[in-house]
């Protein structure tokens, strides 16, 4: 079982710059994400509300890109309620999920290597 923090929403001044973005009937916000992570934790981020099939993806870098990382999606911020985690690997990657129902939902970094990384990327929520 990892280790849990909880990291609320990005939001201007807080973790990064927001951006907001057209596309398609309702636009979507980008949110900078960055921070440090120690091994074995997972950071939340959000909630954010999504409608059915809206897409939210993630797109990060970290180092030591020796590190085991896997991005999630959440209904809550509890490991239990994360699903569709997704291994990302060499110091950076991408991740996205379409949600099915309308809802409330978290990012999800796992740190699952013993040491501590350093990460920054784009949440598109």
């Amino acid at each position: 079982m990892a280790r849990e923090r909880v990291r609320r929403r990005a939001t201007r001044g807080a973790t990064g710059r927001r951006v907001v973005r057209g596309g398609g009937a309702i636009p979507q916000a980008g949110y900078g994400i960055r921070g440090s992570l120690d091994g074995g934790y997972i950071a939340y981020y959000g909630p954010y509300y999504e409608q059915p099939n809206a897409l939210l993806s993630v797109q990060i870098n970290y180092t030591p890109a020796s590190a085991t990382v896997q991005l999630g999606i959440c209904t809550g911020t509890t490991q239990g309620s994360c699903f569709n985690w997704q291994p990302i690997s060499n110091g950076s990657g991408s991740a996205g999920w379409q949600v099915q129902q309308a809802g409330y939902f978290y990012l999800a970094i796992w740190n699952q290597a013993a040491g501590s990384i350093d990460y920054n990327g784009v949440l598109q929520a």
